[in-house]
């Protein structure tokens, strides 16, 4: 599936709520009446999630969305996970951590009633970054893999267009990846992404 069909999925899927077409603050400031707020929760001590969550930080930035960064705990706590999601209701919450961190936060937001409107799979071997996301909205999976050497732009830009983006200019959304393939045998790292709706 192309990625701007994927989005294209989530919205009309409802999944996404209000997002798109709001004024965004700018990165490092606080959000200003009206617009969207969004937290990047990134897991202390994982080099390999302060490498996705820059990525995605740099797409959302790049496209005016203003954020807070949080830290959590590879296992946070019940009490620490619902820290990370006191927020302000119709705010976001995006984080980058392994597996067990994302299943608890995503558990404490569903016992609160947010939904987790977007899912990320993130393998990351030697040379190559294979993505896979999905939505309770969205029938299909996206995959995709991507050069290590090149960050994980187009995991970036999903979240930023996930939060009203424009989609980059030119290009079908398939020109800066190449489709999923077998996962490096040396593959190093997992890591979950979520969106979870406030």
């Amino acid at each position: 599936m192309d990625r701007r069909d994927f989005v294209k999925a989530l919205m009309a899927g409802g999944a996404l709520g209000a997002a798109s077409g709001t004024t965004h603050a700018q990165r490092g400031h606080a959000a200003s009446a009206g617009s969207v707020s969004v937290a990047l929760i990134i897991q202390r001590g994982t080099p390999s999630a302060n490498e996705l969550a820059d990525d995605i930080g740099r797409a959302l930035a790049e496209a005016g969305i203003g954020l807070a960064t949080l830290e959590c705990a590879a296992r946070p706590t019940h009490a620490e996970a619902a820290a990370l999601l006191d927020r302000p209701a119709g705010s976001w919450l995006i984080g980058v951590t392994q597996d067990a961190a994302a299943e608890i936060c995503q558990a404490v937001a569903a016992t609160r009633g947010n939904a987790c409107v977007l899912r990320g799979q993130h393998r990351i071997g030697r040379h190559d970054v294979h993505h896979c996301c999905t939505s309770p909205a969205v029938d299909e999976a996206l995959r995709w893999s991507e050069r290590r050497s090149i960050g994980s732009e187009a995991t970036g830009r999903l979240y930023a267009q996930a939060l009203g983006a424009a989609s980059p200019s030119g290009g079908d959304g398939r020109a800066d990846r190449h489709p999923a393939r077998a996962a490096d045998a040396a593959a190093t790292t997992r890591l979950a992404s979520f969106l979870i709706r406030l």
